[in-house]
């Protein structure tokens, strides 16, 4: 009898966990069932990929999109055959960390971000972002603006051109030759800023192709000091030069030296009258960085993040009074992206402030 009630407990315990489990597999199907659900309602293609870089599931957006079909448990590349996917893909693995990643060979006519994360079982999940509606809508803004600028450039350069004539002549009653001058720099502003928007259409479309050759920190720099003391020696600023760069950047030449002369016009313009001016190089990892310091008013910290957006002003009664066309840094940012290297500012109030962008450097010996 007492053998017979041990059986029995053990029994009964058996039927418990059975039971125990049998809810637990219900709860983990369920949880499964409901992932699966949500991942089938985004609107956001998204597959998992195993630890060897099979397809292990997809949801049903990336399904439709897919034009071979998902095939399931072979190596992702026959479900998705995109080299920069497969190329972030492999980067995500070995390094284990968040990759994002253009692709435009997955689905004819579309482009997309790719993120793609490392899971806790080693496996990867990708998520790909539609960017085709953004890109062709960013694309027909930057179209309008070009062909409004281009448009516009004509008609501007009349009004000037006629505007100087009028004033050089004699004679001319006091009155008659302010509202002269009035529209003559009126209109040399607004050619100012047609010319600013068709660079940065240009820049940031793509259209302006750089042409990328060994260059020395000691030319760009040259470059940049023969513009100050051409231009804007008489704005009542020094300049000095600091060279400490000892490698070879790749870069554009006409296109730093816009980035360059767009800097000094900002330092002569925000800095104290009077004031100096430092430019300078010296090589970091992988990089040569070039700086322009200018010792005046300096920026707010709140102002620093958006300094490079179109058309913001830090100070915008002094920006119009000075002629800016508040495009300047936002053009240099979009040709130091085009070369792959950065920009940034550094200030603190009544401390200056120093813009920094670097460039990568040369992999080939200079000719």
């Amino acid at each position: 009898e007492y053998r017979s009630d041990e059986i029995g407990r053990v029994a009964a315990a058996l039927d418990a966990t059975a039971r125990k489990l049998q809810t637990s597999f219900q709860q983990v199907e369920d949880s499964r069932n409901e992932l699966e659900a949500v991942l089938n309602s985004m609107q956001e293609p998204v597959i998992a990929i195993s630890r060897d870089g099979r397809t292990q599931w997809a949801n049903r957006r990336m399904e439709m999109l897919t034009p071979t079909g998902i095939r399931l448990g072979q190596p992702v590349v026959q479900t998705v055959r995109d080299p920069n996917f497969l190329a972030t893909v492999q980067e995500a693995s070995q390094h284990r960390k968040l990759v994002t990643a253009r692709v435009d060979h997955f689905v004819p006519g579309r482009v997309f971000a790719a993120t793609v994360a490392p899971m806790p079982s080693g496996g990867l999940v990708a998520v790909l972002h539609d960017l085709t509606e953004a890109e062709s809508v960013e694309r027909t803004r930057r179209d309008f603006i070009a062909n409004v600028s281009h448009e516009l450039r004509t008609p501007l350069t009349s009004i000037q051109g006629y505007a100087e004539t009028l004033l050089d002549g004699v004679n001319l009653e006091e009155t008659r030759r302010d509202f002269l001058e009035i529209i003559r720099k009126n209109a040399q502003r607004m050619t100012r800023l047609t010319e600013d928007l068709l660079i940065l259409a240009r820049v940031e479309s793509g259209d302006k192709k750089l042409q990328l050759r060994p260059l020395s920190a000691a030319e760009l720099l040259h470059d940049a000091s023969d513009y100050f003391y051409d231009h804007r020696s008489d704005s009542g600023m020094t300049l000095e030069v600091v060279n400490e760069a000892l490698k070879m950047v790749s870069a554009d030449r006409d296109a730093v030296f816009q980035v360059f002369s767009n800097l000094i016009e900002n330092a002569c313009k925000y800095a104290s009258q009077g004031g100096r001016i430092l430019i300078g190089a010296h090589d970091v990892e992988g990089f040569v960085q070039f700086y322009v310091r200018d010792y005046g008013p300096g920026i707010a910290s709140e102002h620093l993040p958006r300094i490079f957006e179109r058309f913001y002003r830090v100070d915008k009664a002094r920006s119009r009074e000075s002629g800016g066309t508040g495009l300047g840094l936002a053009i240099a940012k979009h040709i130091m992206l085009a070369h792959g290297g950065s920009i940034t500012a550094e200030s603190e109030l009544n401390h200056g402030c120093t813009f920094v962008f670097s460039l990568p450097e040369a992999r080939v010996s200079p000719v």
